[in-house]
């Protein structure tokens, strides 16, 4: 009963990719699986449907699958912000990014921790040799005296943080 509502959307959205029947139409939510010659949902789709709104692991696992979907990493947010990085595997979340938004969306983020982080982020991000970095490049961060105390979620307990 608790995730009824949930449950049917994702019902509904399976049925909608399951109603497609080419592979070039299959795409956004759904994929195509060649093993079953059909488009599918989604897993990640489901999951995000069932995750609140409030759950650190809906930023990550978002920023995450948005940036898999990307040909092209260097792509810049509002903010000046790199969302993706390269690597062998394609496109995936900046870790200093995805960092600055769970502080953000868990409330931990003031102005001052944010211009902090942004600036550290671009001068480290210019370096050339990272072996050579300047100490404020590798060490933590300082949380100011203005921050609210940590609140531990899911995603620190699930990472082995805590």
């Amino acid at each position: 009963q608790v995730f009824r509502e949930e449950l049917m959307r994702i019902t509904f959205r399976r049925e909608k990719c399951g109603l497609i029947a080419s592979p070039t139409l299959c795409s956004g939510s759904c994929f195509w699986d060649s093993a079953t010659s059909s488009c599918t949902l989604k897993t990640l789709e489901a999951l995000l449907a069932v995750i609140d709104e409030d759950c650190p692991l809906r930023v990550v696992l978002g920023m995450q699958s948005a940036c898999k979907e990307l040909s092209n990493c260097d792509e810049v947010r509002a903010d000046g912000l790199q969302e993706c990085v390269a690597s062998s595997s394609g496109c995936q979340a900046n870790p200093a990014t995805l960092e600055l938004d769970l502080l953000q969306h868990s409330g931990l983020l003031t102005f001052q921790l944010k211009d902090l982080i942004i600036k550290a982020m671009t001068t480290c991000e210019a370096l050339s040799d990272c072996a050579q970095s300047p100490d404020f490049c590798t060490k933590d961060l300082p949380l100011p005296s203005s921050a609210p105390a940590p609140r531990w979620g899911v995603f620190f307990i699930l990472s082995g943080f805590v």
